[in-house]
């Protein structure tokens, strides 16, 4: 036996489990993780299987050509070995097929999803994929979610979406073994529906080794924004703010809004530089060529773009809503924006341009290490795994722990 490696209690080494299959959101695949999100989704899994957890891990995926996708990832040296794809077959290609696909899915992969020990959810949306399973072949199911589904849904004014939604959180609160999301709102709120679910926050995270602290703050930089073009984003309404102070603004992401806000811009005469989508690995670069992060969204389960902001020791500010409101402290870790209006967004850029004060930006950073590293997320996952297979001990410890 070599130094570092888990033991249990008796001093034996333990048998490695042999597999967890995470179940992505409803529609999503390698190769749209692969266009930004892949070097940072593939943190924790690649840390477990370092960790000794498990053998191999499986992604239930609904992209076809994943496969072949995964194989030249391997080859290039970007993510590891152990880890596998299940892709729709053929014939359940298409809208239609994506439906009939999430329901009965797990019967194509029933080998791997019946060897596994865990199945896990990314998501609240397909999220019943995994619940299918778990009926079909007994396995122990982590119920995760990064955000409420039903809540986004109805703020949304999708009503219909939203009552789905409710039912099918309902039975993953009953069924599920373990249960973990990202914020104390997300918590309250399930809690709500279920009030007996023991439900534990897993906080969304960042390798703070990746993302170093900018090595100076200027006001004179453009304000950065960062993240998908859609309405409960509001990046009208911080394009407005900026117009209005005559400040340039930066857009990383890309989405259904895209022509709207470059025609919002254009109406204006706001300097806005639409930058598109760059993948996670640069972003942390990316984040040196700014001081001040924006992000005014509704609502947000536990944003990981304001986590990296702040983890790059930028000035950030968000609206004062659920999931932004955990991470910043007003004044302390970052600025908040009384509402999501164009006035209230411009009034706290102003104040935060005017008041220029970097220490904001050094809190902000050392909040997230204490709070949200890599480190700390595989702990509470190891521990999660532990109780959702009904281990008496979490017998695998995280070595960098």
């Amino acid at each position: 036996m070599h130094p570092g490696e888990p033991q249990d209690r008796a001093g034996a080494r333990p048998a490695k489990r042999d597999s967890l299959v995470l179940f992505f959101a409803y529609g999503m695949s390698v190769r749209l993780w692969e266009e930004g999100l892949l070097d940072r989704e593939k943190l924790i899994y690649e840390r477990l299987l370092a960790a000794g957890a498990f053998k191999r891990i499986y992604w239930f995926s609904y992209g076809r050509g994943d496969g072949a996708l995964l194989a030249q990832l391997k080859r290039d040296g970007r993510i590891a070995d152990a880890i596998h794809v299940l892709e729709p077959p053929a014939l359940l290609a298409g809208r239609l097929g994506r439906h009939v696909y999430s329901i009965i899915g797990p019967l194509f992969h029933r080998r791997a999803i019946a060897s596994a020990d865990i199945l896990r959810t990314d998501q609240g949306t397909g999220a019943w994929t995994a619940l299918v399973a778990k009926l079909l072949f007994s396995k122990p199911l982590l119920f995760r979610c990064g955000y409420v589904w039903s809540l986004n849904t109805k703020l949304r004014g999708e009503h219909l979406k939203s009552w789905i939604a409710r039912i099918v959180e309902h039975l993953l609160l009953r069924f599920a073994d373990a249960i973990m999301v990202t914020s104390q709102a997300s918590r309250a709120y399930l809690n709500k529906m279920s009030p007996a679910a023991q439900i534990r926050i897993a906080p969304n995270y960042v390798d703070v080794a990746d993302f170093k602290p900018v090595a100076s703050h200027r006001p004179s930089q453009p304000i950065l924004f960062v993240g998908r073009l859609v309405p409960i984003k509001n990046v009208d309404l911080l394009i407005r703010a900026c117009a209005r102070l005559q400040v340039p603004l930066h857009i990383f992401g890309n989405g259904p809004l895209r022509s709207e806000l470059e025609a919002l811009a254009s109406e204006l005469g706001a300097d806005v530089t639409f930058k598109g989508v760059l993948p996670n690995r640069k972003m942390a670069r990316a984040h040196h060529a700014y001081s001040v992060f924006v992000l005014c969204s509704t609502s947000e389960g536990m944003p990981k773009s304001l986590i990296e902001a702040m983890a790059s020791g930028l000035i950030c500010l968000g609206t004062d809503v659920r999931g932004i409101n955990e991470l910043i402290e007003d004044r302390v870790t970052g600025y908040l924006i009384r509402s999501p209006d164009a006035d209230a967004i411009a009034d706290a850029l102003g104040a935060a341009l005017g008041n220029f004060d970097p220490e904001v930006g050094a809190r902000a950073r050392k909040f997230v290490e204490d709070n949200h590293s890599l480190e700390r997320a595989i702990a509470v996952e190891l521990d999660m795994i532990a109780r959702a297979t009904k281990e008496t001990d979490a017998a695998f410890t995280d070595p960098a722990a």
